[in-house]
């Protein structure tokens, strides 16, 4: 029996620029700096450079299960500061999407995760644990939205004033 498509969905509010959220959201290979725990490695693949459509990256996912996750995200399409669509393969399939919208003197950041676990135990424990899965992408995105605003408030911090961006 094929395993059920997951669709995950999360939405935090940042306090910075949708320019300067993009920039963290674009660079894969940042988000062991940021996302804590959760993201243990992330490393450049393919010839395409930087955050273009065809750029990739590997990660090891960890987080509030036992379970390692080795994943490889290809950029498929960007509109910058505003949206970013990436296909997942490795021990999870499928499409993810950042999006990113002016809210006052902040943004909200939105993520949304159409996936497919390909693992062989995560398929068959995923109609059995599915309560569970959720828990831990709920876990994992706290976890990316502390990270951010802390990254973010001392990048600003760093910066001289005249340089913070204007909202």
């Amino acid at each position: 029996m094929p395993a059920k498509v997951f669709h995950f969905r999360a939405a935090m509010e940042v306090p910075a620029s949708p320019s300067l959220v993009f920039e963290y959201l674009t660079n894969a290979e940042t988000y062991p700096q940021w996302w804590g725990t959760v993201i243990r490695k992330a490393q450049p693949m393919g010839d395409v450079p930087g955050a273009l459509p065809g750029s990739g990256c590997v990660m090891e996912v960890d987080g509030l299960l036992p379970v390692l996750l080795r994943l490889e995200n290809t950029i498929v399409s960007i509109i910058p500061d505003r949206e970013l669509i990436f296909d997942i393969s490795g021990d999870l399939s499928g499409r993810g999407r950042w999006l990113v919208e002016k809210k006052g003197h902040s943004c909200l950041v939105t993520f949304e995760w159409r996936i497919v676990p390909e693992r062989k135990l995560l398929r068959i424990l995923s109609p059995i644990f599915r309560p569970l899965f959720r828990m831990h992408h709920k876990y994992c995105l706290k976890k990316a939205g502390e990270g951010l605003k802390k990254e973010i408030v001392r990048k600003l911090n760093r910066l001289p004033v005249s340089s913070i961006p204007i909202f």
